[in-house]
């Protein structure tokens, strides 16, 4: 593979979105047959950013946008699924239709998780956390005791 000088902007589908362009932060090779490659740096903070762009840019999400930030938050649809109060499948079905906006409530929530996760507010990833769990959760007294004013949950 040889090393060539891009010529213009790369239009970056590796991230599964189509239009998303790069004015540089790459590397262009070309193999023998003529093939075209590229490698971009610090490629995880480009996601960050485009995550970034995505709900702060980006006027109305969409299944591919949907797909493109599950994937950044490293979590399956079921994960995604917990966290928005939907089913698998409904995750499934959004991501399959890359250019149907979401629904409203669906995009407000997954504004909210990715806005946490990249400010790294803790108490937004406390939440994710606990939506991802509560499904499993039963039923159960919550037993709560003072201590000095201070309200505590005791463990069921």
């Amino acid at each position: 593979m040889k090393k060539i000088k891009a010529k213009d902007k790369l239009h970056y589908t590796g991230c599964g979105l189509d239009y998303i362009y790069l004015m540089n932060g790459f590397d262009l090779y070309e193999d023998e047959d003529g093939d075209m490659a590229y490698a971009i740096h610090s490629a995880d903070r480009l996601h960050e950013t485009i995550a970034y762009a995505i709900i702060t840019e980006v006027p109305h999400l969409r299944g591919m946008e949907l797909r493109f930030l599950r994937s950044f938050l490293h979590i399956s649809q079921a994960s995604m699924a917990k966290c928005l109060k939907r089913s698998r499948d409904s995750i499934a079905k959004m991501e399959a239709d890359l250019k149907k906006e979401l629904p409203d409530q669906t995009e407000a929530l997954l504004r909210v998780f990715v806005m946490g996760h990249l400010k790294e507010n803790t108490t937004i990833k406390k939440m994710i956390n606990i939506l991802q769990k509560i499904e499993d959760m039963e039923e159960n007294e919550l037993i709560l005791e003072n201590h000095k004013d201070k309200w505590d949950i005791m463990a069921a």
